[in-house]
């Protein structure tokens, strides 16, 4: 009985203000992008945030700016495979396209018609984490309820045998 009283009340807590008990996936966002340095680097926090902005099709937290704050670790030089990139404005993985060596393409000149740079990462993220955590809450809610049923008839079956 406590169990299912403390599950509906975790339940009401995660429903009231889910978004702002999010501030962790922010924090962690902003930790890769001051820490990431180039893909060349092969840090964790660039690996890690290459990752991401390839998978969210995004640039930096807020922006590609992100990378321009004195608190960045940013680079503007990098490599991939063979192909050397001197000069960059933002990471190769802004990019919408395979960085080119074209004069006129990303990354050797970044445009929002052929990078991400005005598209942060904090609002894909976000919604995925979100989409997630209500997955979970939703299976939980399926837990409750059978613990609930199993609760009431537990109870109904120890009252049938004392009324007998």
């Amino acid at each position: 009985m406590l169990f299912v009283l403390m599950h509906a009340i975790l339940l009401g807590l995660y429903s009231g203000q889910k978004e702002q008990r999010l501030h962790f996936v922010e924090d962690f966002l902003q930790l890769q992008v001051n820490q990431y340095v180039s893909i060349d680097s092969q840090t964790v926090h660039s690996a890690t945030l290459t990752i991401i902005m390839e998978q969210l099709s995004c640039c930096g937290l807020n922006d590609g700016a992100d990378f321009h704050r004195s608190s960045a670790a940013f680079v503007p030089h990098d490599s991939l495979g063979e192909v050397t990139f001197p000069n960059i404005s933002y990471p190769l993985a802004c990019c919408m396209q395979s960085p080119t060596t074209d004069p006129t393409g990303c990354p050797m000149n970044f445009t929002p018609a052929n990078s991400y740079i005005n598209h942060g990462c904090k609002e894909s993220l976000l919604a995925g984490v979100i989409n997630i955590y209500d997955l979970i809450v939703n299976l939980s809610i399926i837990v409750l309820i059978m613990n609930v049923m199993t609760l009431i008839i537990i109870v109904s079956g120890y009252v049938w045998v004392l009324v007998k």
